[in-house]
Order: structure tokens, then sequence, then C-alpha cells
């Protein structure tokens, strides 16, 4: 008797411990049992970094996640799948962001619902607009003060040369 309640007893927490596994891997790969969702298709030029599962927000909540992100065969850029909630209303004039989601490169999907008395066409796929981050924002102030070096160095070359600085001097 002793020995199958040791049976009863192993065999119920192998199959607590399989049941929470499963759960934390539903939870890690943020898969939501039993949420009405919808999924609306939408163009970037550049997918800037951005993976399936990164976030959607709307008005900062967390309403959804990119489901999927493929090459856009029509143009140069990609669609992205986003995943949304069924609570979240999209109106015609709805605009999409890619932004930072934290200043390590994370990104998300920043949702704008529209204002418009008619309702977003999810049939359809709409152009996205992307946020340039922090570290593309310094990447480019980097390239701008080369270039501003190399402006500094033609003027020095071309405007003080020693016929010039003699010509000022005897202004």
């Amino acid at each position: 008797m002793s020995n199958r309640r040791n049976e009863i007893i192993v065999g119920i927490v192998v199959l607590s411990a399989i049941a929470l596994l499963i759960a934390a891997l539903l939870w890690f790969n943020r898969i939501d049992v039993g949420r009405n969702n919808y999924l609306v298709k939408i163009a970037f030029e550049d997918a800037g970094g951005m993976r399936s599962g990164d976030p959607v927000t709307v008005s900062g909540f967390s309403k959804g996640k990119v489901k999927d992100i493929v090459l856009n065969k029509a143009k140069p850029g990609i669609i992205a799948t986003l995943m949304l909630d069924s609570d979240v209303e999209l109106k015609k004039d709805a605009q999409f962001w890619l932004t930072d989601a934290s200043l390590m490169g994370d990104k998300q999907i920043s949702i704008y619902s529209g204002t418009s008395d008619q309702p977003y066409d999810i049939s359809q796929i709409h152009d996205g607009f992307r946020n340039p981050g922090l570290m593309e924002t310094m990447v480019k102030m980097g390239y701008l003060a080369n270039e501003a070096a190399q402006l500094i160095g033609k003027m020095k070359n071309d405007l003080a040369t020693p016929e010039n600085i003699k010509n000022i001097s005897s202004t």
C-alpha cells in the first residue's frame, strides 16, 4: 500500500512539473490562450531590429504583438503582421509607428487608433512610419560630425592660403 501511495505522489509531482513547464513556455513565448484577436498587416521601409513577439501598444497599453515579419515583394521593405486584441477599435486614419521600447534597442509598434468616423480596413496592407531610435540618431550625429570636420578642413585649405592671409592682413 505504501509503495502504491509513493507512485501516486510521484505521478502527481511529475504531472504538476510538466503543466508548470508548459505554462512557463506559453508565457515566455507570449502565447495568449483564449484571447480574441485579429490580424493587421503593416508595411515598413525597414524592420529596424523588429522581431516576432515584439509588443504592440495602443495609448501606452500592451494590446498585441508582432506575429510575423516577411519581406515585401511589392516594394522594398517588410510587412509586419500584428495580432491585436479584439477590443482595439481602429479608425480609417489610424497610424502605426515603429519605435524604441528601451535604450537597449528593443522595438515596439505604437498605434494611434484614429478619430475618423469610418472604420479601418483590415483587408488592406497599410503603411507604417518609423521613428529613428537613440542609437540610430547617435550614428547619424557621428556622420554629421565627420562631414562637418571635412567641410572645415576644405574651407581651411581653400580660404587660409598664404595669399589670402596676406590680403586680409593688408586690409
